[in-house]
């Protein structure tokens, strides 16, 4: 689709009672793409998606703007999408929320997703029908807290990285017990992600497996990182296919295997 084409998506970044926010539009559309052939590929129905470590409300958006206007369109009835969000800071919920954003966020947009966007001057908004797919809950722990309702995909994308590894092995074991089909992971601890996810009985996917690591741009190293570095859970190295453990060290999307 022409991804490398555009510019290194618009970073948004907020900094918030010792919390730190980091979130674009459409960041990855790799990974938007093959999410969605992976959750439509569960069924019909309503598709419940969690949103953990939402930050200022880009990603779970762009979920929303993506379905209507990309999957909706060429998927046959029957299937609806509801889209709950949440973070641990409840300042960044609340901006979320105003559904309001700088206009520079457009920058490396293509222009059909700039439309998808209500302009006004020096800011751009979300549209009503795309605010009305996204459900904001309460502020909330990935790793302690439970939404208590189950959902069909859950996303905690990037915020790993911000956990220790215990914290990591038990935010998997918790996410299980709500998780019915797929987890989105794309920054955690690497050397413990394939113990962890195994343990909790997810299993990796390989679609669009490639394609999703080198679409992350800003996050992209030309060499291994160092285990000593304090970028060595999230900047990603050169894709390498030849360990054990690959699938799930450059996995993004995992399937719920285990019984519940």
């Amino acid at each position: 689709m022409g991804n490398r084409a555009l510019a290194d998506p618009v970073m948004l970044r907020a900094y918030n009672d010792g919390h730190k926010g980091a979130t674009a539009f459409f960041r990855n559309r790799p990974f938007i793409e093959a999410f969605y052939s992976v959750l439509l590929a569960t069924g019909h129905g309503r598709k419940k998606v969690l949103v953990h470590a939402s930050s200022l409300g880009a990603e779970p958006y762009s979920l929303a703007m993506w379905w209507l206007h990309k999957v909706r369109p060429a998927t046959l009835a029957g299937v609806d999408l509801e889209i709950a969000a949440t973070d641990i800071d409840a300042g960044f919920l609340s901006f979320a929320e105003q559904a309001r954003y700088p206009s520079n966020v457009l920058s490396g947009m293509s222009a059909q997703e700039q439309s998808w966007f209500l302009h006004n001057g020096d800011y751009v908004r979300i549209p009503r029908k795309v605010r009305r797919l996204v459900r904001f809950l309460p502020p909330m722990n990935f790793v302690t807290d439970d939404p208590g309702e189950e959902f069909d995909a859950v996303l905690i994308m990037n915020a790993l990285t911000y956990v220790s590894t215990d914290e990591q092995s038990l935010a998997f074991e918790r996410c299980a017990k709500y998780c019915r089909h797929i987890l989105g992971a794309t920054a955690f601890h690497p050397d413990s992600i394939r113990r962890d996810l195994e343990a909790s009985g997810f299993a990796p996917r390989m679609d669009r497996h490639r394609d999703i690591h080198e679409a992350w741009g800003d996050r992209l190293a030309s060499q291994p990182v160092p285990t000593d570095s304090p970028e060595y859970s999230w900047r990603l190295p050169p894709y390498e296919s030849d360990s054990s453990d690959f699938k799930y060290r450059y996995g993004a999307l995992f399937d719920r295997i285990g019984t519940k």
